[in-house]
């Protein structure tokens, strides 16, 4: 196996970011995630809205199976009415509890004093990225990371399809220098080849 050096390569000086996330930047993370996984899978990103329209057009379907069905079974037109009204709060109530659900469970995702909250020392030299916050501490290769991606601001090294370590734009001191950190990271990040 060969470990094949992007063009644009140079000697990385070591880099050194501090920073402390905040559960608004794990939910951008959150979001990354889920539209490199889309575009990954060629999937098109799923949205609120479409769910939405789609159980607004399977509605009617059943309430004209109701309507067809109820008389058949000798019911009367009253029952009809009952019948849709059920459907439609019966569908609202299960889509507001997912709603809250999901909601809840995206605000607990991470402890206040967890180490993904806690202030984070990035470490980038040549040899790889070494990450540490209080209690927590890894380093990783170069050849271990398939990729850095910019998202709504944010940099992401990812090291696995839909896991990387997010960085906040108020990371960097200026643009300049997370434009240089990014190129620096992308001619560092090696492929194996063979």
């Amino acid at each position: 196996m060969l470990l094949a050096r992007k063009p644009g390569w140079r000697e990385m000086q070591p880099r050194h970011l501090t920073y402390k996330l905040e559960p608004a930047d794990v939910a951008v993370y959150q979001r990354a995630v889920k539209t490199r996984m889309n575009r990954i899978s060629g999937q098109q990103t799923s949205s609120k809205a479409t769910a939405l329209v789609l159980t607004l057009l399977v509605l009617p379907l059943f309430l004209a199976a109701a309507h067809v069905l109820i008389p058949a079974f000798g019911l009367g037109p009253n029952n009809m009415v009952s019948f849709a009204v059920g459907l439609a709060a019966g569908v609202t109530i299960i889509l507001g509890s997912l709603w809250a659900q999901y909601f809840a469970q995206s605000k607990r995702g991470v402890r206040p004093g967890g180490p993904v909250l806690a202030e984070r020392q990035l470490e980038v030299s040549e040899d790889g990225i070494k990450s540490s916050s209080p209690g927590l501490s890894n380093q990783m290769a170069w050849s271990r990371f398939e990729d850095v991606t910019e998202f709504d601001g944010y940099v992401i090294l990812w090291f696995e399809p839909a896991a990387g370590n997010i960085i906040p734009p108020r990371a960097f001191r200026c643009e300049r220098e997370r434009a240089e950190f990014i190129a620096a990271c992308k001619a560092h990040i090696v492929r194996e080849t063979g």
